[in-house]
């Protein structure tokens, strides 16, 4: 390739991630939101294998049965499975900056709730709306009469001034105490939540917006709340972003990173590990330019399964079938986190895992989640194929007006408004523009997924 050796640039950007934009440095598209072949996952696996200060380790990947399993390329395994809501900001940015004509989304439509007490587990639908409230055989009236008044309340804007005074209360006890919804009846909200921490700290504060927002996002396209890239992952946005960058004049350099930045001029001079020098007005990224401060570490888990999974039902009769599925696996107790898992459909079908628990304890506990979904809805399944490892949220800090760090993506299966808010703000440091022209770009030609031009 051309040397980059004492090129210019207004900015430069370090890493591939969904976070990043313009000129780009890593060593493949998609950073911490990559997606793989079996292949691919091995290889980073290897790499990540390791305890150190990072935003992956501790990667242990199982054959359980290699022969029933596909090619390496039949499988698309992403590091960043995520939901994306029908109200969301995302989503509107990928409408307005015409980028949405070359992603495939697809209708995720199914919530349940696993419950493990007793002999035998128990997998029970959320309530999608109305109409399945009140078809749903599991409670009774009065039951279903205090979820609509919970739902009627929620929805209703005045609502945000009467709790108030008490936002850093639980939500299984405000849904107790005002509404007398059972206890049996919590877990489904809490669903709803998705959130990743133990039942007693999820807080009204926390818990009633992302209910609301689920809600609200039902209708919008259909009836289903949230969207999921064709493939499942952020990889696939990350990729569509890339491409309209470099149409748009971006320059990309894979397998290249920052080694060192010389901050005395009044123009940075950034070190690349092929050596090269560049010089920039701005450098976005995170290493090895700041301080970084690690959060709540996830078990994350990838789980190939050898059949097809019952767990995507058609919207209404004739309509959408889903294209995934949020089961929510309650702890053993309300101080224990819950297992999350996201299922994508597919001929095999494809499990990602989730828990706020660290390797000791969450590896065995998300596994063992997966064995009970199916015992509860089918028997025949087992895993051919999984990937287990531990993942960070890390945010950075910088002492230098011209580097701008970017923290990473919070490793939970919801894109979250607050993530590209973060863009945002950057991108008005940068560009200096109003903010209204964010995410505006001119309509492209739809280019095929094999093309490779950028």
């Amino acid at each position: 390739m051309e040397s980059l050796d004492n090129t210019e640039w207004d900015v430069v950007i370090s890493g591939t991630g969904l976070k990043a934009v313009t000129a780009r440095f890593n060593r493949y598209y998609g950073g911490n939101e990559a997606a793989f072949s079996l292949t691919e996952a091995e290889e980073w696996a290897e790499q990540h294998s390791s305890t150190s200060n990072t935003t992956f380790t501790n990667a242990v990947i199982q054959k359980h049965d290699e022969q029933k399993l596909g090619s390496s390329r039949h499988y698309s395994i992403s590091l960043a499975p995520h939901l994306i809501y029908a109200r969301s900001d995302l989503l509107d940015g990928l409408v307005s900056s015409k980028v949405h004509d070359q992603l495939d989304v697809l209708a995720v439509v199914s919530w349940s709730v696993l419950e493990r007490g007793g002999e035998k587990c128990k997998h029970l639908k959320v309530p999608n709306g109305r109409e399945d409230i009140f078809q749903d055989s599991s409670f009774d009236l009065k039951a279903k009469r205090a979820l609509m008044k919970f739902i009627r309340v929620t929805g209703d804007p005045s609502s945000e001034e009467q709790i108030q005074d008490i936002q850093s209360k639980s939500i299984t006890q405000y849904l107790e105490e005002k509404f007398g919804l059972p206890k049996t009846m919590h877990a489904a909200i809490l669903a709803l939540t998705m959130s990743p921490v133990p039942a007693r700290d999820v807080t009204i504060e926390k818990a009633l917006p992302n209910v609301k927002r689920h809600l609200q996002s039902i209708g919008r396209f259909g009836a289903f709340a949230a969207l999921t890239p064709k493939w499942g992952g952020l990889a696939e946005i990350a990729q569509v972003a890339c491409r309209a960058q470099a149409v748009n004049g971006g320059t990309y350099v894979l397998d290249c990173g920052v080694e060192e930045v010389d901050t005395q001029d009044e123009e940075l001079v950034v070190q690349l590990s092929r050596k090269d020098k560049v010089k920039a007005k701005m450098l976005v990224g995170n290493d090895p330019l700041s301080k970084n401060a690690s959060s709540q570490v996830y078990s994350r888990g990838v789980y190939i399964v050898s059949a097809s999974l019952d767990l995507f039902p058609l919207t209404a009769e004739g309509g959408v079938k889903s294209a995934g599925a949020v089961i929510y696996v309650h702890g053993s107790n309300d101080e224990e986190p819950p297992v999350q898992i996201l299922a994508h459909s597919s001929d095999t079908g494809i499990l990602y895992a989730s828990i706020a628990m660290g390797k000791q304890h969450g590896y065995s506990t998300l596994q063992s989640a997966v064995q009970d979904l199916f015992s509860t809805i089918n028997t025949d399944a087992t895993i051919l194929w999984s990937m287990q490892y531990e993942q960070r949220q890390n945010t950075y800090t910088s002492t230098h007006d011209n580097i701008i760090p970017i923290h990473d993506i919070e490793p939970t299966f919801v894109f979250e408004n607050k993530e590209l808010e973060e863009v945002r703000q950057v991108w008005k440091r940068i560009t200096g523009e109003d903010e209204e022209t964010f995410l505006k770009f001119e309509a492209r030609e739809r280019v095929d997924d094999n093309d490779d031009d950028y």
